[in-house]
């Protein structure tokens, strides 16, 4: 009587610090303390199964569906870890009842109908429920994409074209044209075929490619969030802002031509901005000399401005995207100087953004730490509308999936994705040079 009021008291749920508490003792690696805690279980299991059938609904139903996968993979770890192996009577026991309760007519229906004790956090459609295998809906779509650019800078300052099409041109034209005077002394004036403007079409493909990422979460970091859509918001969150990071990194260094042993396979699969600004940009392997006492920074960076084309400057669109050393020399040259020099031309307001001519300087994290070959720093000098990359949001792929012999829940995503650029004079590339 006083077990089930005990329920009752607490609203037909069991403190969950109660089997913390007993879970911890069952993992601990003193013998004594795993087999009192293996013994205060199985009492407590005891108790469950043996309660009034008028009360199952409310008291044995959201016991196992908040604890059973918990104990479960908890038990079975300790069975197989070779560090538990004094208390393997009472473990067998432990099992026996969690067997049986599947056994049961309740639990057992709502085992197979997939209700309350295993919940993906994706929508698996047809799927046999394994990695690789769920297509998120598209609000979660939307949230995955929204947490991914949130995540970095690069991505979310430059422009995402979403596309089901993974080979596409991008959408880009250019009208050069010149005004002709309409009438002479009140009569049409007639046009050539030379004086007619026809547009420039950009001819500059995304060739988006699949990249995949998979990693692993212990499952004591992620219970308080199994059940219900915690854990999908959880994981929607924050596995694609570790998406986001991931691929702003490819999409920057990028190179097919890699040989480097030491990167993951995502960096040699697609070209990335670095190796494209590279091979075509207008303006591109200048340097920006960060060595010496003598050094100006902001020479450096109004230098880059005068090579860059005057028709991109005028609707306050450019951003030079730099690490974030670039922007602390000039923030220190202008403090040290600005009684010597006219550093008029550089603005900085009291949340320490820094700009250069009306140009910002946007430090992006991935620029300071280079990868895949690439030795120094980028700079990009560039319309923000200019450089575009491609995502499929419509088929992101991201499952889980829980390893109960390693603990873990595996967490995958596949998506593809590319970036380009739409002009070439529109952007210049830069690196700097360090002492």
């Amino acid at each position: 009587n006083s077990f089930e009021s005990l329920f009752r008291a607490q609203n037909f749920s069991f403190n969950k610090s109660v089997i913390d508490t007993i879970t911890f003792a069952i993992n601990h690696k003193t013998p004594s303390m795993s087999e009192t805690g293996l013994e205060t279980l199985l009492i407590l299991l005891q108790k469950v199964i043996t309660v009034k059938n008028i009360d199952y609904q409310n008291i044995v139903d959201p016991f196992f569906k908040n604890y059973f996968l918990l104990l479960l993979g908890d038990v079975f770890h300790t069975m197989t870890d070779g560090f538990h192996q004094n208390g393997f009577k009472l473990q067998v026991k432990v099992m026996q009842i969690l067997i049986r309760v599947i056994d049961e007519k309740v639990i057992k229906e709502n085992v197979l109908a997939g209700r309350h004790f295993i919940t993906k956090f994706v929508d698996i459609g047809q799927g046999s429920g394994k990695l690789n295998d769920g297509v998120l809906q598209a609000e979660k779509s939307d949230k995955f994409i929204q947490a991914l650019q949130e995540a970095t800078v690069f991505l979310n300052k430059t422009k995402m074209i979403p596309s089901a099409n993974h080979k596409r041109e991008l959408d880009t034209m250019e009208f050069n044209i010149e005004l002709n005077a309409g009438r002479i002394s009140g009569t049409p004036q007639k046009l050539t075929d030379d004086d007619y403007q026809k547009p420039t079409f950009v001819n500059r493909a995304f060739s988006a490619e699949e990249l995949r990422a998979l990693t692993g979460i212990h499952r004591t970091a992620m219970k308080e969030n199994i059940e219900g859509p915690g854990f999908m918001n959880t994981l929607t969150g924050q596995f694609g802002a570790a998406n986001g990071r991931a691929l702003e990194r490819v999409l920057i260094y990028g190179d097919t031509e890699s040989e480097d042993a030491t990167t993951t396979t995502g960096y040699k699969v697609i070209d990335g901005i670095c190796k494209k600004l590279t091979d075509d940009a207008d303006v591109n392997n200048e340097e920006i000399d960060l060595v010496g006492n003598d050094t100006n920074p902001v020479d450096e960076v109004l230098h880059l401005l005068d090579e860059f084309p005057d028709k991109y400057k005028d609707d306050g669109g450019l951003a030079l995207f730099c690490p974030s050393k670039l922007k602390r020399d000039v923030r220190r040259y202008v403090a040290q100087n600005q009684d010597k020099y006219n550093v008029s031309e550089v603005s900085i307001t009291k949340d320490g953004d820094i700009t250069v001519e009306d140009v910002p300087l946007i430090p992006v994290p991935a620029f300071s730490t280079p990868k895949n070959g690439f030795t120094k720093k980028p700079v990009i000098l560039t319309h923000k509308e200019n450089i575009q990359w491609l995502a499929d949001n419509e088929n992101i792929i991201v499952d889980s999936d829980f390893n109960i012999r390693a603990n873990v829940w595996d967490i995958a995503s596949t998506m593809y994705a590319d970036i380009q650029f739409a002009f070439a004079d529109a952007s210049a590339l830069a690196w700097l040079k360090e002492a």
